[in-house]
């Protein structure tokens, strides 16, 4: 599991993603083996919280989820948005968001 866990982190370091950035400052401030074990160390952490059942931290906030479920709806246009069963925009985004927010 150790062994998967440090070439997930070294193939995070090389990816753009929310780890790279934090991973690639500790890299040049400890050397990238050292880098590696703590983007693993954050991942083993993460995993362990998420089968703890504690919430995610790492969720959008709420202004960002309504933005991007608005351009979804725009996207899908009006007529897809009620053949869903959904009155209009607003409603959409409304119910998607409980949804979403719903999830432990």
């Amino acid at each position: 599991m150790r062994a998967l866990l440090v070439q997930l982190a070294k193939k995070l370091l090389q990816v753009d993603n929310p780890l790279q950035k934090w991973g690639l400052a500790v890299a040049a401030r400890r050397g990238r083996n050292k880098a590696c074990v703590a983007v693993a160390r954050k991942l083993c952490v993460a995993i362990w919280h998420l089968l703890q059942g504690h919430p995610i931290g790492a969720l959008e906030p709420v202004e960002r989820l309504k933005t991007k479920l608005g351009k979804l709806a725009t996207e899908l246009g009006l007529r897809e948005i009620k053949s869903q069963g959904y009155e209009n925009k607003t409603t959409f985004i409304e119910k998607k968001l409980y949804i979403l927010q719903s999830y432990p």
